[in-house]
């Protein structure tokens, strides 16, 4: 088979909400997840022999056996049961460590891209078991939906269509934040429960911005942000710049923010001035 290529593209949670710890220590989620038009590139090729291998275009990013990549590889390697090669080559756009599921969407990618180069023929529901066990976004990921409400981990997905064709502003500040240490450090008790995705997807899909700005929520951010004030005085850059609706992605450091034009958009990132963040424009899929 000849070489291909696939788009892994990153995700936001326009609502995330953690309901309780599970027995197996993971938290029960329910989020409005969407796709957006940043993507990482992956480039998968043959090789012979079983030999696998893996090349990035980031410096720093390890392509060895940690690589989510690599990791997924691995996993189909054991369900082929034998060896099968591919050189795969990652080029990155999506900033690493940022919440917005880069790794996931490259590991997604891989079990996509793999399945298809060794003609293993495995079928989405045996693609997503193999997903979960890489990583509790790598389900969304691999899923051909643009939208989705997830739940449990992040593995019972239920589509969504007909978000507005909103423009996306994304800021980074020049830090990382670890996802198992917000989430040990999360307090679920203190948080408030409700209906805020459910009620957010309503406002998203009747075009009511201020709705979805009162019920939008992102528990996480009661971990994330006393340790790194940065990123409220991202959102509040942007807000003041006249974003519809802003909020950390996942675990942060990312701050997204809504305008209903690119124009818009691109402006506003012009309000923050450290050259240091990782900024751009892009949109729901």
């Amino acid at each position: 088979m000849k070489s291909f290529a696939l788009k892994a593209h990153a995700k936001i949670n326009l609502t995330l909400e953690a309901l309780a710890k599970r027995p197996d220590g993971f938290h029960e989620l329910r989020s409005l997840m969407a796709k957006l038009g940043l993507h990482d590139t992956l480039r998968f090729s043959p090789a012979p022999g079983g030999r696998l291998s893996l090349s990035c275009s980031a410096r720093g990013l390890s392509v060895g056996e940690d690589n989510l990549v690599m990791r997924a590889a691995r996993l189909l390697q054991s369900a082929a049961g034998r060896p099968l090669g591919a050189r795969i080559r990652l080029v990155k756009r999506i900033p690493m460590a940022a919440g917005l599921a880069g790794g996931s969407a490259d590991a997604a990618a891989a079990l996509l891209g793999l399945n298809r180069l060794w003609r293993l023929r495995l079928s989405p529901r045996q693609l997503k078991a193999l997903a979960l066990r890489l990583g509790s976004d790598v389900p969304f990921c691999l899923d051909p939906c643009l939208a989705a409400v997830a739940r449990g981990r992040g593995e019972r997905l239920a589509r969504v269509a007909g978000l507005p064709p909103l423009a996306v502003a994304l800021v980074k500040p020049d830090i990382s934040v670890a996802t198992a240490w917000v989430y040990k450090n999360l307090k679920v008790k203190s948080l408030p429960q409700g209906p805020a995705t459910a009620k957010s997807l309503a406002a998203l899909r009747r075009g009511d911005l201020q709705a979805l700005r009162q019920h939008g929520i992102n528990h996480l951010e009661s971990v994330t942000i006393p340790a790194h004030p940065v990123i409220a005085a991202i959102k509040g850059d942007l807000d003041k710049a006249g974003a519809l609706f802003s909020r950390m992605s996942g675990s942060g450091p990312t701050v997204f923010a809504l305008f209903a034009k690119q124009s818009e958009a691109k402006k506003a990132l012009k309000c923050i001035k450290n050259k240091k963040y990782f900024r751009c424009s892009t949109r729901f899929l």
